[in-house]
């Protein structure tokens, strides 16, 4: 098999892993927000940084280089990952954003279950009774529950 080969073979498994995963966008259990595709569009964008309430949101992200990120980047905002800290990247040298709080799943799971503000994505089969689920992503779309 040749280099190609090899490289084109990546490609599709990984490809094919993003395209399988699912993934739940999880909440304090006390949060009662429930939001739709396009608001969780707006907060990964900045667009919308408060609750209906008024209290600020800490959304919190997975690793840049993880698939779930990715997928969140390709699947939900149609950018690429680097296209999406360009984007962000352009927001704090403006003043418009604080930065991006990348954390794995372990922390967002202890975060979020301790933070009624924080707004988080891991996937499905991490979640734990700690947290609450708000919607789950997959290739079927999105999932309010």
């Amino acid at each position: 098999m040749g280099r190609k080969s090899i490289v084109l073979l990546c490609a599709c498994l990984m490809l094919g892993s993003l395209q399988a995963m699912e993934l739940a966008v999880i909440v304090h259990p006390s949060n009662k927000v429930v939001l739709s595709q396009e608001q969780l569009q707006l907060l990964l964008l900045n667009k919308q940084r408060f609750m209906t309430g008024g209290q600020k949101i800490h959304m919190l992200h997975q690793p840049s280089r993880s698939a779930a990120h990715q997928w969140i980047c390709r699947q939900l905002l149609d950018l690429t990952p680097a296209q999406y800290q360009s984007y962000w990247s352009r927001l704090l040298f403006t003043g418009n954003a604080d930065g991006l709080v990348y954390l794995d799943t372990p922390a967002i799971l202890q975060h979020v279950s301790t933070d009624p503000s924080a707004i988080g994505y891991v996937p499905v089969e991490q979640v734990t009774d700690r947290i609450k689920v708000m919607a789950v992503l997959s290739e079927h779309g999105y999932q309010a529950r």
